[in-house]
């Protein structure tokens, strides 16, 4: 008679032959996508443009809100009663300039500038980080300001007043041009932003600020202290700023999550909701230069906290269109919970 340890093992052996040589060969079939974590997750794909022209305003409940060329303006003005800024384009890498002139006919194209005093405005977005700051009781306010539009126009501003509904302002078409034009851009504090354009005026750009969460466009990133002499490095991105009303974002440098697994219990544990506009930016996707080709990493998780108080994650999968085309962002979102 066998001991018990030993027959345990034969036994096994012998089901293990009986099973395996009725067994009927199966034929392989490929493994599913992912599933998504729930009935309420979505995608949805934005059109820059393989030239990048497009800015495209987005909402979460009711996805893409307005798309307009971001060359549509040159300078911004907040609309608040109080915080009194004003803001240059940096997708156009537009720059401003406070000359100690008060007078349009006094500078003109032949005038001295010192490169190092142009201004230009923090990606953040937050209050007082701009190039020229608060406005308020400012010594900007009378000046002749120089503002560089691109890298072949510039044109001559003048702030006349700022009160709490309105900026006046006088602009001209050149350096050269003395004629000079008043504006009042009145404040409307159903947007974030007063938009004016040299060629245009004022101009349209944004819709009311409680109809979006996030914007795809092009903008100014700031390698600060980066150029041999200690000077900032400027550099033109396309990324995804959040809206400035009532809007935080999220995101991890140093981690990857996966997104479908990802929960508030994450976001507690790895991430910091934050007023900075850019927190979701632009270095979720990094080019080939080799191809041209953009490459998404997918295991960059983002969160934002819309106005209502309700969070998302999102995360991009890809970033051209089916003609293989740059500029087509492609990405996932769902409520957090």
């Amino acid at each position: 008679i066998f001991p018990m340890k030993r027959i345990y093992p034969l036994l096994i052996g012998v089901l293990s032959f009986g099973v395996l040589s009725c067994e009927k060969k199966e034929t392989p079939y490929p493994i599913p996508d992912r599933p998504a974590s729930s009935d309420s997750m979505k995608e949805a794909m934005v059109e820059l443009g393989a030239d990048y022209k497009t800015q495209v305003y987005f909402s979460f409940e009711n996805g893409v809100v307005k798309s307009l060329p971001y060359e549509t303006w040159d300078i911004n003005f907040t609309t608040d009663a109080s915080d009194n800024e004003i803001r240059v384009n940096g997708g156009k890498l537009n720059l401003i300039y406070v000359t100690d002139a008060t007078r349009m006919s006094d500078i003109s194209s032949s005038y001295t500038i010192n490169s190092a005093k142009w201004k230009y405005d923090k990606p953040s977005g937050l209050s007082q980080t701009s190039g020229l700051g608060v406005l308020n009781n400012s010594a900007i306010l009378g000046k002749v300001l120089i503002v560089q539009v691109g890298a072949d126009k510039s044109y001559k501003l003048i702030i006349k007043d700022v009160s709490p509904t309105a900026y006046t302002i006088t602009t001209t078409k050149g350096l050269d041009d003395n004629t000079e034009t008043e504006f009042v851009l009145e404040k409307d504090p159903n947007y974030n932003f007063i938009y004016f354009s040299f060629e245009d005026g004022i101009v349209t750009v944004e819709p009311p600020k409680k109809d979006w969460d996030i914007v795809f466009t092009r903008y100014r990133y700031i390698y600060e202290k980066y150029n041999p002499d200690g000077s900032d490095f400027l550099y033109g991105v396309t990324g995804v700023l959040h809206n400035p009303y009532n809007t935080m974002s999220a995101g991890d440098s140093l981690r990857t999550h996966d997104f479908y697994t990802f929960t508030k219990d994450s976001l507690d544990q790895h991430m910091e909701l934050q007023t900075n506009r850019d927190v979701i930016g632009w270095n979720w996707k990094s080019v080939d230069i080799n191809t041209a080709k953009y490459k998404v990493n997918s295991k960059m998780v983002y969160v934002v906290k819309d106005q209502k108080d309700i969070l998302w994650k999102l995360h991009f999968y890809g970033y051209t269109n089916d003609a293989g085309q740059n500029g087509y962002p492609k990405f996932r979102y769902e409520k957090l919970k």
